[in-house]
Order: structure tokens, then C-alpha cells, then sequence
């Protein structure tokens, strides 16, 4: 079995526990979620494949928010030390962000995140023209994907 159906099984058996912690049976989560009898059950028992759409749906199904599930699920935190290349240098390109994350506003989120995308722009060397801001109605030119008509705002 490879590495990631492991930790799919994992966290199947994880999430079937804590459901039956709180006394919920399969039945009971599809009735709250909407969803047609038998499809928490196919799922826990691997007929189909754990959607994300539908573990989401579980947690709140159970009473958690979304962080707090996750938690559950991954309840010990990796060391700092011995983290993957990757996640040390997503960690310490978001040093700064912590503020983000709890942000009153959606604009305060809107300019936090364009002037870190100006400042990783600079860090490689293809710093848009000082006259330019990034924005939502205007692309960096190497992007392919086109800007939203009206600004992108939803």
C-alpha cells in the first residue's frame, strides 16, 4: 500500500472514531448533511472514495469548525527541525503572515497579500514597474490567466 492510501486509511479510521466518540452513527451525519443513506457508510467502510467536500461535511456534521477538525486529525505537530525542505521555506515565506490569517477586513487581507506578492516578485528579480500595483483587475505579465471582468471581487 503506498504512503498516501495509509494515511487516507488513517485518517478514515480516525475520523470513524471520533464520530462514534460523540455517539453519531452514520445515519444521523447523512440526515444532518443532506445526503442519501448509505453514502457515510460506502465511504467509511471504502466503497467510494472520502471526498474532501464530504470530510468537511462530517466535521461540521459533528459540531466542529473546520481548523478544529484538522486538529483532530493531525493532533501532533511535525518539529520545526526535522520539517521538509518545502514546508521550512513556506514557513518562513509566511513569517510575516500570522496578522493575515486573523484580518479584519477582507481589503486589509486583499493589500497584505499584494504586498507580499510585490515582495516575492522582487526577491525573483521580476519586480513589476514602480508606476504598477498588482491588482485584481491586472495580471503580472507572465500570468495565463486572464483577469476577472469587473475587478474579480466576489
Amino acid at each position: 500500500m503506498s504512503r498516501d492510501k495509509d494515511e487516507v486509511e488513517r485518517t478514515l479510521d480516525t475520523l470513524q472514531m471520533l464520530v462514534r466518540m460523540l455517539g453519531l452513527s452514520n445515519r444521523e451525519l447523512e440526515r444532518r448533511l443532506g445526503l442519501p443513506i448509505s453514502t457515510v457508510t460506502r465511504a467509511f467502510s471504502r466503497q467510494v472514495e472520502l471526498r474532501h467536500e464530504l470530510l468537511l461535511g462530517i466535521g461540521r456534521a459533528m459540531g466542529l469548525e473546520y481548523a478544529e477538525l484538522f486538529e483532530f486529525l493531525y493532533p501532533e505537530r511535525p518539529d520545526p527541525e526535522t520539517a521538509s525542505p518545502a514546508a521550512r521555506r513556506l514557513r518562513t515565506m509566511l513569517a510575516g503572515v500570522a496578522p493575515l490569517l486573523k484580518a479584519e477586513s477582507r481589503e486589509s487581507m486583499k493589500k497584505t497579500i499584494r504586498e507580499l506578492a510585490l515582495e516575492v516578485l522582487r526577491e525573483l528579480g521580476d519586480e513589476p514597474p514602480p508606476t504598477e500595483k498588482l491588482s485584481p483587475s491586472k495580471k503580472h505579465p507572465r500570468s495565463t490567466n486572464p483577469a476577472p471582468e469587473g475587478g474579480g471581487s466576489t
